[in-house]
């Protein structure tokens, strides 16, 4: 008599096969939700203790400036050359690497030390940790950075000192106590166009004896309309900015 061996066809091994894909797909995609929302929290942090770092040395410093002579405002990296060691596109002290459409390098942040050694003879330090790298493309653009980026700059003899705090959100989410890059770009361009049709006064947007004039009114606006063109669909840029 011949034996009957029991066992799976192949159709009930290409189920149970799909089933099993679907539920790895699923982990995955639940995993990297979770991994993304922790180095967010973790950008979140650095950002806020850099922050808090920013407003304590500069009441004992109002004229703390991330360069000696601001002409513009160049961004650096905060933290210490041994936050940022060097790999991939990065050399050691880089935070921040970034290229046009056609892919050519336009610009790269790095490590200032002599900020920092000006922070260190008040007392503190901008040590925050490695990051994850985020990578942000738009249609004009591509960024890598892989921590916290800005200046604290003097724009005017007599202003305010201004300060920037800036990273790449790793999931695109809420910017946690910063704000989306583009709606403070979009608010600034805002009040440029109401100081030049009459709704507002410079005095009531960047204070007295910020240096600004009528006559540059229109070339702030003509900037920031270039950067919101240029940074069209680049969401996840997160900022801190205020004045002291």
């Amino acid at each position: 008599m011949r034996r009957r061996i029991n066992g799976f066809t192949i159709v009930e091994l290409l189920i149970v096969i799909v089933v099993i894909a679907i539920l790895a797909s699923v982990t995955v995609v639940a995993y990297n939700g979770i991994q993304q929302r922790t180095q967010t929290a973790a950008y979140a942090a650095a950002a806020d203790q850099i922050d808090k770092t920013l407003r304590l040395a500069r009441v004992q410093n109002p004229d703390l400036t991330t360069k000696p002579t601001p002409a513009s405002p160049d961004f650096v990296c905060f933290g210490t050359v041994n936050d940022y060691p060097a790999e991939g596109v990065f050399n050691a002290g880089d935070c921040g690497v970034f290229y046009n459409s056609a892919g050519d390098e336009t610009n790269r942040y790095s490590v200032d030390q002599n900020f920092n050694n000006t922070l260190s003879s008040l007392g503190y330090t901008l040590r925050i940790g490695k990051l994850p790298t985020v990578t942000s493309v738009s249609t004009t653009s591509k960024s890598v950075a892989r921590g916290i980026f800005g200046y604290v700059r003097k724009f005017y003899p007599n202003s305010p000192s201004t300060t920037m705090v800036q990273w790449l959100t790793p999931d695109r989410s809420a910017c946690s106590r910063g704000s989306e890059f583009i709606s403070s770009i979009q608010k600034a361009l805002t009040d440029l166009i109401a100081i030049r049709d009459g709704q507002k006064t410079i005095e009531q947007v960047y204070g007295p004896d910020s240096g600004m004039t009528m006559d540059t009114i229109p070339v702030y606006i003509t900037a920031y309309q270039e950067m919101l063109d240029q940074i069209s669909g680049q969401e996840g840029i997160c900022v801190l900015s205020y004045e002291d």
